[in-house]
């Protein structure tokens, strides 16, 4: 009955609450963490400065697991002396081993015009124009080399000479881009997709004209290039301002264990990646601008560093978009312990089509053209792969990405398990850390860019292992090399205890 159940989540609860939580981030401390936001977005200073600093959740698996949140400035190594980095950082360190999530608030230059899409569009066309004036000056030797003139090339261009660049013209470059009604893909110039960014009467034109349906994302830009190669000093920019660098230097931090790879390899993909897309700030469910719920097999430091407006309904107040403009979206993040029983409901959950994105996606289909069952018979059902009827084959709950779980969807999840995630806001310079293995999942109020890099820290490295096998025996492709790394860091390490001596075994 009813009684039975609520005492049985009480139970699984009680024995799922974590056995040593943080001291210094203790429940009494939470008042601080209400103070540290206002109505308009704002942080209260005096919040901020304290290393217990929590930060202000709508949910958490427990409540003696707040979030850390210091400011930026008092995690600075260089605004520090020895020994309170010390602390700070033992402090991360206490949070990181029980693998759960840190925002770091006030990132350096978020913000800033610097990180404006258009700025950022701006840098990655003149390295892409200075590539192909290179490559044309490569052109024209070999054609000088042979004795030959490249037909209609100019003679400053053909000799090598810097004044030819004038003569390099570039077309749009073009970006494929995933629209939110259907999750179908749509190809657009990256000029006219920012546009659409920041203007209401640019994304309405571009609805009128068929192009798009829906709210529009831009992921894991840009593409196969290297983001550092493209747009360079928006990298170095990223990478110093990032804190904890001891985690996330990808070239030399000690406890990032993707360095330890030899550099002759070739190394995995671990960013850094750029994310922009349009959001709204009404939780609609299907056709929402979000990331789906998934797990990396690495750890994640994602930061927002700009916020642009909302893309508003026609049903919602203009008034409601200068309330706390800088909140740029809402992430839910679960433990890793909590993991089997999320995926075993959401098994469940799918098998019913009990999901609100599979009810509204039926409820629009039958719309459409009702068949069996009210699922559309149309023979692609529907142009997004990866939201499936309830009629479709699950590999994995979790890692296919094939869900978003809406505030209706975690509400059923709590009172039938007892399981519920960390959810929170992050807002303009805010620096979200997640642990490798932690299923989480994210929905954009506003036009944002966010930058995230990947690494992996000794404390995950199990984690990565042990994810990276279950992706293995599922089919899913593992590219992150996590058993090379631990070995030669260990290789690293024990070099270092020995004093770089040669060992004789």
């Amino acid at each position: 009955d009813a009684e039975a159940h609520a005492a049985a989540i009480e139970r699984r609860r009680a024995a799922a609450a974590p056995s040593c939580p943080c001291e210094r981030c203790a429940p009494e401390r939470a008042p601080e963490a209400e103070r540290a936001s206002d109505g308009s977005g704002a942080r209260d200073e005096k919040a901020s400065v304290a290393s217990s600093t929590t930060a202000p959740t709508s949910r958490a698996p427990h409540s003696s697991l707040p979030i850390w949140s210091p400011a930026a400035s008092d995690v600075d190594g260089k605004l520090l002396s020895a020994q309170q980095y010390e602390e700070v950082l033992e402090h991360f360190q206490a949070h990181w081993r029980r693998g759960e999530p840190v925002i770091v608030t006030g990132v350096r230059g978020a913000g800033d015009a610097f990180w404006a899409p258009e700025a950022l569009a701006a840098e990655m066309r003149a390295t892409r124009a200075r590539r192909e004036e290179r490559s044309e000056r490569a052109a024209g030797s070999r054609s000088v080399s042979g004795g030959k003139k490249e037909k209609g090339r100019p003679d400053a261009v053909s000799r090598g000479d810097p004044r030819g660049s004038s003569d390099v013209e570039l077309k749009p470059e073009t970006v494929t881009l995933t629209d939110c009604a259907d999750g179908s893909e749509t190809k657009m110039p990256v000029e006219a997709f920012f546009e659409c960014l920041s203007s209401a009467a640019a994304f309405d034109a571009s609805v009128r004209s068929g192009r798009n349906a829906g709210l529009l994302k831009l992921r894991d830009w840009p593409g196969d290039d290297d983001f550092k190669a493209r747009a360079p000093r928006h990298a170095e920019a990223f990478f110093s301002s990032l804190p904890f660098q001891e985690y996330t230097n990808a070239e030399d931090g000690p406890l990032n264990l993707s360095v330890a790879l030899p550099k002759e390899w070739v190394p995995p993909d671990l960013g850094p990646k750029t994310y922009v897309a349009m959001g709204r700030l009404s939780e609609r469910g299907l056709g929402d601008s979000v990331t789906k719920l998934h797990q990396d097999a690495s750890d994640a430091v994602n930061v927002l560093l700009h916020v642009g407006p909302a893309t508003l309904d026609a049903d919602e107040e203009e008034a409601r978009e200068s309330e706390a403009s800088s909140v740029g979206a809402v992430w839910d993040v679960f433990r890793r312990e909590d993991v089997p029983v999320l995926t075993e409901w959401l098994r469940r959950a799918w098998d019913k089509g009990s999901l609100q994105f599979q009810r509204q996606r039926v409820e629009r289909d039958s719309g459409k053209d009702s068949g069996k069952d009210g699922v559309s018979d149309s023979k692609d059902g529907g142009k997004d792969s990866s939201i499936t009827t309830i009629r479709d084959r699950q590999n994995h709950p979790i890692h296919d990405q094939s869900a978003y779980l809406t505030a209706a969807d975690l509400a059923t999840l709590l009172r039938e398990t007892g399981v519920a995630p960390w959810s929170f806001e992050q807002r303009l310079g805010d620096a979200v850390f997640v642990p490798a293995g932690c299923p989480h999942q994210v929905r954009n109020l506003r036009a944002c860019v966010k930058v995230a890099e990947d690494f992996v820290s000794p404390e995950s490295a199990g984690e990565c292992l042990a994810l990276a096998k279950q992706l293995r025996t599922g089919g899913f492709e593992d590219k992150l090399q996590g058993r090379a790394m631990v070995m030669h860091a260990a290789r690293v390490a024990d070099a270092a205890l020995n004093g770089f001596k040669q060992r004789a075994f």
